[in-house]
């Protein structure tokens, strides 16, 4: 528990270090360096972390098919419960395009795969990956589309086909889907992983999480957070009580609790109740929507994690 608090305190203390680090910088050099930070951990640290961690999880059990349809029925959920409760607030459809991606954007990759890292192990930080398998198709072909339409004439919109096309030549997707299928190669060609992996990847996960954390806080923007505090606290609620409730009942159903001492079913208990993912802002920001209000549910969920991660550091060991 002492390391748990002691890794939360410093993904908050880089977020607040590039926040302050975006005060001294010029736009331009601003931005060189988020790229360069993202593209270094997404091309580089996350690639080799998952190919090397999926060479020893436990794959090999059909079961595990399940992952990817878990991990996007809950994206899906997380959206529709969202955009209902837009629509109980009485939000007009721009609003509600808002509440559709932070509901169902989640951080699955440099906060949830950290924490099943910390808190379950290697093999634990490999399946997230196969949750993640439909992430950004969730992301590109309906989250983007959706606030694009809600802020655009028809006329202006891309087609689903043409923003699916794009995703699929996006390098940072073709370097994901490689990393994936390494490491399954390397799962199942009965090759020994050298011990050292673990010693490297026990520095590489933390790292290339506090480098995206600090990338973030460079292109923060606070805004007025507070006024959207209601909001915020209806997407918490989402994220961190219902769409857990409901991943890990599907996942006894699909038998999950049968592998591995429960990994896979642990593992799904932590996914589903991460924050709103960074990327969540994107739309908000391209297509002229409610910027502050995404800013505050972003914001406010990163700080549900102090109650967050203690309560699954005692409910992923008993279940």
């Amino acid at each position: 528990m002492n390391s748990m608090v002691s890794y939360l305190l410093m993904i908050f203390l880089f977020l607040a270090l590039g926040y302050g680090a975006k005060q001294f910088l010029t736009g331009e050099r601003n931005g060189k360096i988020r790229i360069f930070l993202q593209k270094l951990v997404i091309a580089g640290f996350i690639p080799f972390t998952v190919a090397t961690s999926i060479w020893i999880a436990p794959i090999r059990n059909l079961k595990i098919i399940a992952l990817p349809f878990i991990g996007i029925s809950a994206l899906a959920a997380g959206s529709f419960m969202a955009l209902g409760i837009a629509r109980l607030m009485k939000k007009d459809k721009r609003d509600g395009a808002v509440f559709f991606v932070s509901g169902g954007f989640t951080n699955l990759g440099s906060i949830g795969g950290l924490i099943c890292f910390l808190l379950l192990g290697e093999e634990a930080f490999a399946l997230a990956s196969f949750y993640m398998f439909f992430e950004k198709i969730w992301y590109f072909g309906f989250g983007f589309p959706y606030a694009r339409k809600c802020s655009y004439t028809a006329g202006d919109s891309e087609s689903m086909k043409e923003t699916l096309k794009k995703m699929f030549v996006d390098p940072f997707v073709i370097m994901s889907l490689l990393s994936m299928a390494a490491g399954v190669l390397l799962n199942f060609s009965g090759l020994s992983r050298p011990d050292f992996f673990e010693r490297i990847n026990g520095i590489l996960v933390p790292l290339g999480t506090y480098f995206l954390i600090f990338s973030i806080g460079l292109g923060m923007r606070l805004g007025a957070v507070g006024k959207y505090w209601r909001e915020a606290l209806s997407i918490i609620l989402i994220k961190s009580l219902i769409l857990p409730v409901l991943m890990v009942s599907l996942s006894f159903l699909f038998g999950l609790h049968t592998i591995a001492g429960g990994l896979p079913l642990k593992t799904v208990l932590i996914l589903s109740s991460m924050p709103v993912a960074f990327v969540a802002l994107v739309p908000p920001s391209v297509y002229k929507l409610n910027l502050d209000m995404a800013n505050s549910m972003w914001l406010f969920s990163y700080f549900s994690l102090l109650l967050i991660i203690p309560v699954l550091s005692k409910l992923v060991p008993v279940i």
